[in-house]
């Protein structure tokens, strides 16, 4: 089997497959960045997103009810360090 490099910066597609390329350009055919990288953000103040089904959160055979979500789960939730919840659809 054919597979090219994960760390390929080119990639040239023949009839079918891909193939990786060395590509080494002169420094004036180099890209130039416009704009400065963005500033990365603290750990305390990143968005840590924690997905969740209500139903099917708790443990045991049953659909659980928002209530025992919110007295068993947010509390956990919590203390593993997530800031935000996306719950699934029911």
């Amino acid at each position: 089997m054919d597979r090219n490099s994960a760390w390929a910066t080119m990639q040239v597609q023949g009839d079918l497959l891909f193939d990786s390329m060395f590509w080494n350009p002169p420094k004036e055919e180099q890209h130039k960045w416009e704009f400065k990288r963005p500033v990365k953000p603290v750990r305390e103040q990143a968005v840590r997103i924690y997905e969740s089904h209500v139903g099917m959160a708790q443990e045991g055979g049953r659909v659980s009810s928002y209530r025992e979500y919110a007295e068993h789960i947010l509390p956990r939730v919590k203390k593993a360090g997530y800031n935000s919840i996306q719950l699934m659809a029911i």
